[in-house]
């Protein structure tokens, strides 16, 4: 074999070894092979409606250093939304319309979760070791499960299992009616307990929930003794919750009910607890995939909240915010030259706008065919991109209009798209594929 050749193979073989090895079978298989060979299971679970977070997460996972370290530790398993193990994973790790990395021993408790993707190696590697120390921790979940199952139920070791579930993002809404039910009725007197309850964020309507709002006074003293962010994040942990568990059920009477908790909780604000109500009820009709109710009730919300807004005013509503950010001392090396610099960071007003008239249309566009429908959601994206230019939303926009029957307009954003693909330095592939088709004229594969 000539030199040069083999040095290729070598080359090609060493890189192929360096990059994550994904098995292709199911969840079960993977964890079958975890228990034989000691390892623990990596499940990348890809985003459903961002193709740009799922080649990010490619790119750091195709590192040499992540690949080395993760196949020397886990068993790995991709999950796309075609994945038959997709809606189980989904269902039993909490990960509805999430996307990320989960970190499993060999019997499917959940260890870590990482929620993101890099195109670094330092996330990924930090987060194999955070995996790995949980792992190790002497009292994991599945012990503790045990315990509970073989009749445990003092107080304090129900909270310790609850706290370790929270922690992992796992339900715990079984869990935490049962805790209440063991708590003697002085418990429940206690400031000290409500908060802990409240920290739970309980299912509207469970025995935990019903527990926690008995006395109002006493509610108002441990809720407002804690700081507002967390009250915030519980308010919108309860309202994510009892909307899954109402679109569960197919149950539009308790969906209504988490609507009117949604805007309660907004009070005296009107306006923003009607823009909340409406945000919660289409949670419910997509996840349901009720296209009609769905897109009526959008086209009212996105047509109010969103179109209306000028571009003028998104601008000043940057600036304002960037003016209100407090600002951080930034250290500056350039070489032997240290300098300090005021920065702000934060999220453009106009971003946040673009991403949910974004998400917006691209549940139209999965729930609905209907030409008037597709028309009413290009016309939300053309917004969001002159708010905000993204690859998402350059990606759908084309789509969009492929859809409608404008080949030549949907070409021309198809390469306006690819082009800024490869200024973010991000492969092409897909999308020039996808171009071909669009110039073909065959059906679009999304």
């Amino acid at each position: 074999m000539p030199r040069f050749l083999l040095s290729f193979c070598l080359l090609a073989s060493i890189l192929a070894h360096a990059q994550v090895r994904f098995e292709t079978g199911s969840l079960s298989s993977a964890l079958q092979k975890a228990a034989a060979t000691g390892k623990l299971v990596l499940l990348q679970v890809e985003s459903a409606d961002c193709s740009h977070c799922n080649e990010v997460a490619s790119a750091g996972l195709s590192r040499p250093d992540v690949g080395t370290s993760a196949n020397g530790l886990f068993i790995s398993l991709e999950l796309p939304v075609t994945h038959p193990d997709r809606q189980a994973v989904e269902t039993r790790y909490n990960m509805e319309g999430r996307f990320g990395t989960l970190f499993l021993d060999a019997s499917g408790t959940l260890l870590h979760k990482y929620e993101a993707s890099s195109t670094g190696s330092a996330p990924y590697l930090r987060n194999f070791e955070i995996a790995q120390q949980k792992a190790g921790e002497s009292m994991r979940i599945s012990e503790l499960e045990k315990e509970f199952n073989a009749g445990n139920r003092a107080p304090g070791f129900i909270e310790a299992l609850l706290l370790k579930k929270q922690s992992l993002g796992l339900s715990t809404t079984a869990l935490l009616d049962a805790y209440v039910r063991t708590l003697p009725a002085d418990s429940l007197r206690s400031v000290r307990t409500l908060v802990f309850l409240a920290r739970q964020a309980p299912v509207l309507g469970t025995a935990a929930d019903t527990a926690l709002r008995k006395d109002r006074a006493l509610f108002d003293r441990a809720w407002y003794s804690l700081p507002l962010p967390d009250r915030i994040q519980i308010n919108n942990r309860i309202i994510s919750t009892s909307m899954s568990k109402a679109a569960a059920n197919h149950d539009l009477p308790f969906a209504s009910r988490v609507a009117g908790f949604a805007q309660q909780v907004h009070a005296p604000n009107t306006a923003n607890g009607s823009r909340a109500a409406m945000r919660a009820m289409l949670g419910y009709y997509d996840e349901v995939k009720d296209s009609a109710a769905y897109v009526a009730l959008a086209r009212y919300y996105y047509g109010r909240y969103f179109m209306t807004i000028g571009l003028d005013s998104a601008e000043r509503a940057d600036v304002r915010a960037e003016q209100s950010m407090p600002a951080r001392i930034d250290t500056l090396v350039n070489g032997n030259k240290v300098s300090y610099v005021q920065a702000r960071r934060v999220k453009p007003v106009s971003q946040s706008l673009a991403g949910e008239l974004t998400r917006g249309a691209h549940a139209v566009m999965r729930l609905s065919s209907k030409p008037s429908d597709l028309a009413t959601a290009a016309t939300w994206v053309e917004r969001a991109l002159q708010l905000y230019k993204t690859v998402e939303g350059l990606d759908l926009y084309a789509r969009l209009l492929y859809r409608m029957g404008e080949q030549k307009k949907a070409m021309d954003i198809q390469q306006e798209l690819i082009a800024l693909r490869q200024k973010q330095k991000f492969p092409t592939t897909v999308q020039e594929l996808r171009l071909e088709a669009m110039k073909a004229g065959r059906p679009l594969t999304d």
